[in-house]
């Protein structure tokens, strides 16, 4: 199979389209498409390279997580990986989710244990990790690349959605979505907030 072939061509124009795309949620924070038709492009583009191996590439949309920190923003890196959630938007999308994580837990011999799931609606906003010294909040950071993020610790000290303390005194680290009101698609005001307890 040449480079110019259609799989190839339809492959690199999909990574064109997810770049452009991503760049204007990440960076620009101006998307213009949905969601869901970012997800079907992604879709398409991991379909073509599972079938077609030789056409993935190091820097495909779909190796990486996120995009690159900004510059502006002091770096931090991560405890731990923060890895992108699958999507699933049908139920035998779903069914295979669902035997991969099977398969996942009697790889480790641990195909006795009994799970549930819980569904709820997905919430859009930015995820954040946040690192605790002694049960302090110490740092806050964005996703980023999924390996290193940006540090939005004092912008996190102003809001209620990071816990000042945890219980646990060592150095630990949690993962939260941070959402705000207001959404791309109205402009109604937000809705009464609960009040803070100092």
């Amino acid at each position: 199979m040449s480079d110019a072939s259609p799989p190839a061509a339809r492959a690199a124009e999909l990574r064109e389209l997810l770049n452009h795309h991503a760049y204007l949620y990440y960076v620009l924070d101006q998307p213009e498409i949905a969601d869901a038709g970012y997800d079907a492009l992604y879709g398409e583009l991991a379909a073509l390279e599972a079938e077609h191996p030789q056409l993935r590439t190091a820097d495909s949309p779909t190796q990486r997580v996120g995009s690159a920190p900004l510059e502006k923003f002091a770096q931090v890196r991560h405890l731990e990986a923060m890895l992108s959630l699958a999507n699933a938007r049908s139920e035998e999308e779903l069914l295979a989710w669902d035997q991969r994580n099977r398969r996942f837990l009697e790889g480790r011999e641990l195909d006795d244990f009994r799970f549930r799931y819980v569904v709820e609606p997905k919430i859009d906003g930015l995820a954040i990790s946040l690192t605790y010294r002694g049960g302090v909040f110490a740092v806050g950071a964005t996703r980023g690349n999924g390996e290193v993020g940006e540090d939005v610790t004092a912008n996190l000290r102003r809001c209620a959605c990071a816990a000042r303390t945890r219980r646990r005194s060592s150095r630990s680290a949690a993962r939260c979505t941070c959402r705000s009101w207001r959404s791309r698609a109205s402009t109604r005001s937000a809705p009464p907030r609960a009040s803070r307890r100092s």
